[in-house]
C-alpha cells in the first residue's frame, strides 16, 4: 500500500518538469491562502488533528498487503471516523478541494519541491501564529506535515489510484472498492507526522 505514494511522487516529478513557473513559492502561497477551497482544506485538517486516534493500529493495517472488511472497520475506528461515509467525505473533500485550488491558481506546473513550499507557505498564511516560543515551532511542523500530505494525495491522482469511481472506503458505503488505498495511506502518514509534531512540542515545553 505504501509503495503507491512513492510511485506517485516519481511520476509527479516527471510530469512537472515541462511547466515551471516564474513566480516564487512565497507569492503562490499567499495567493493559495486566499482560495476558499484551500481555506476549507486547512480547517478540515486542523479539526481532524484534534480527533483521538490509535496510531499503532493505523500503522499495523496500513502496512498490510491485503485488507479485509474487518481490517477496514478497525482502521476506520483507529483513524477516528464514525462512519465510512465520514471517512469517504474527508478523503474526497481534501483531494477535490486541493485539486481545484491547484487548477484555479495554475500550480500544476510547479516542481514537487516548489509545490510543497507553496503549500507550506499557504498553510502558514492562514494559520494564526501564537506569540510563544514552542507553539510556533509546532505550527510550522504542522504546515510541513500538511504540505507533504497535499503532495501525497496529488501523487495518488498522478498514478490513477484515487477516486476511479470510488475510494478505499467505498466498500462500506454502498459502492465498489474501485479506488486504491493511496489517499487513505497518505492520511495515516500525516497522522503520524502530526503526532511527531506534538511530541516535539511537549519536549520543547518541558525544557
Amino acid at each position: 500500500m505504501k509503495n503507491l505514494l512513492k510511485a506517485g511522487f516519481i511520476l509527479l516529478m516527471i510530469l512537472s518538469t515541462a511547466g515551471l513557473r516564474a513566480q516564487t513559492p512565497e507569492t503562490r502561497g499567499t495567493e493559495l491562502a486566499g482560495h476558499p477551497e484551500f481555506i476549507a482544506l486547512y480547517q478540515r485538517l486542523e479539526q481532524y488533528a484534534g480527533v483521538e486516534k490509535n496510531l499503532a493500529e493505523m500503522n499495523r493495517i496500513a502496512g498490510m498487503e491485503t485488507v479485509s472488511e474487518e481490517d477496514r472497520q478497525a482502521l476506520l475506528a483507529a483513524m477516528g471516523f464514525d462512519s465510512y461515509e465520514q471517512a469517504l467525505q474527508f478523503d474526497r473533500g481534501n483531494l477535490s478541494g486541493l485539486q481545484k485550488a491547484v487548477a484555479d491558481l495554475d500550480l500544476g506546473g510547479l516542481s514537487p519541491v516548489d509545490l510543497q513550499h507553496t503549500l507550506e507557505t499557504g498553510f502558514a498564511a492562514v494559520m494564526e501564529i501564537e506569540d510563544d516560543i514552542c507553539v510556533p515551532q509546532f505550527q510550522r511542523c504542522k504546515t510541513t506535515a500538511w504540505a507533504e500530505y497535499g503532495i501525497n494525495i496529488l501523487n495518488c491522482t498522478a498514478i490513477g489510484a484515487a477516486f476511479a469511481g470510488g475510494t478505499f472506503w467505498c466498500a462500506g458505503c454502498g459502492g465498489l472498492l474501485v479506488g486504491a488505498a493511496c489517499v487513505t495511506v497518505a492520511a495515516v502518514k500525516v497522522n503520524n507526522d502530526i503526532a511527531d509534531c506534538r511530541d516535539e512540542l511537549v519536549r520543547c515545553q518541558d525544557i
